[in-house]
C-alpha cells in the first residue's frame, strides 16, 4: 500500500486557526448569513478573496467544515431542463435561415429578434441563506401571489435586449410586443424566433401577421415567425437572461421587502442591457 501514499500535503491556508475561530464566532452571532456577507466580512477583515465561486463548500466556509451548527437553505423548488439534443431538423432550418439571410443582417435590412417570456412571482427574490441547523429558518413573505409578466427580445446581431412589462403572457400582449418591436425600425423586416406556447400560435395572431404582411412578397414580409425545436429552451439565449436576472436577486434578496423592489432588481438588470453568448 506504500504506492498509493502522496507526499503532497495540500497548500497552506490563508486563516490560521485562530481566524478560523474567529469567522466561526461571527457567524454564531448571526441568525442568518449570505455567501456573499460571509465572503466580503473574510475580505474586509483578513485581506483573503476568493478567486473561484464554483464550490460553496470551499468558498463559503473559508476552508472550515460544515459541520459546525451551520446548513445552507433553499425554498425554491429546482427545476429540471430538457436535454434535447442541439442538431434537430428546427435547429438546422433557423441556422440555414440566418445563413441565407447573412447579407441582409450585416446590413441592418433584416433584424433577427430571439424573444421569450418571463413570469416574475414574489417567490423568485429567495435565495440561498445560511441558518443555525437546530432552528426552523422562515423568510416572510407579504403577498406571495404577486406575479409580473415581462416579454423580452435579444437582438440577434446587435446583442441589444429589449424588455416590456405586461399583465399576462396572451396573444393580445404578444401582438402588443411585435408592434413595439417594429416602432424601434421600421424600415428593417423582422425575424421573430420564439417558443410554441399556445398564443404564439393563436388564430387572431396568424391573423395580424396576414393583416402586416398583406399584399407583400415572402421575401419582403415586414414580420416573419418561426419556432425553436419543441422542448429545448437551451437554444434560446433569453432563458439565460432571465436566469441571470432571477440569480441578482436571490442574491440580494434581503433588500426585497416589496414587490415593486423585486420588479425594479429584474429590470434594472436586463432592460436595455447587451448581453454576449
Amino acid at each position: 500500500m506504500d504506492v498509493l501514499k502522496l507526499g503532497y500535503w495540500g497548500t497552506q491556508g490563508y486563516l490560521d486557526d485562530r481566524s478560523k475561530q474567529a469567522v466561526m464566532e461571527w457567524l454564531r452571532q448571526r441568525q442568518t448569513c449570505q455567501r456573499e456577507e460571509l465572503l466580503a466580512h473574510v475580505d474586509l477583515t483578513y485581506g483573503v478573496v476568493f478567486k473561484s465561486q464554483q464550490s460553496y463548500r470551499v468558498t463559503t466556509t473559508c476552508c472550515i467544515k460544515l459541520d459546525h451548527g451551520r446548513k445552507r437553505r433553499h425554498n425554491v423548488p429546482r427545476r429540471t431542463r430538457c436535454n434535447s439534443p442541439k442538431n434537430t431538423p428546427k435547429t438546422q432550418e433557423i441556422v440555414e435561415l440566418l445563413m441565407r439571410w447573412r447579407s441582409q443582417i450585416a446590413s441592418g435590412q433584416v433584424r433577427v429578434l430571439l424573444v421569450d417570456e418571463c413570469h416574475l412571482l414574489w417567490g423568485d427574490a429567495c435565495g440561498y441563506v445560511w441558518g443555525k441547523t437546530n432552528q426552523r429558518l422562515e423568510v416572510p413573505m407579504a403577498s406571495e401571489r404577486q406575479r409580473q409578466t415581462y416579454y423580452g427580445a435579444f437582438d440577434y446581431a446587435s446583442k441589444q435586449f429589449y424588455l416590456q412589462a405586461y399583465d399576462a403572457g396572451n396573444t393580445d400582449n404578444t401582438i402588443a410586443f411585435l408592434n413595439y418591436l417594429r416602432l424601434l425600425d421600421e424600415q428593417a423586416r423582422l425575424l421573430i424566433i420564439g417558443d410554441g406556447a399556445s398564443y404564439h400560435r393563436s388564430q387572431q395572431l396568424r391573423a395580424f401577421l396576414a393583416a402586416v404582411n398583406a399584399g407583400l412578397r415572402f421575401e419582403d414580409w415586414k414580420i416573419e415567425c418561426i419556432r425553436f425545436a419543441p422542448h429545448a429552451p437551451e437554444q434560446n439565449p433569453v432563458e439565460d437572461i432571465w436566469l441571470q436576472a432571477k440569480q441578482f436577486i436571490r442574491k440580494f434578496f434581503l433588500l426585497c421587502k416589496f414587490f415593486a423592489v423585486v420588479k425594479y432588481l429584474f429590470e434594472l438588470v436586463t432592460h436595455q442591457q447587451s448581453f454576449t453568448f
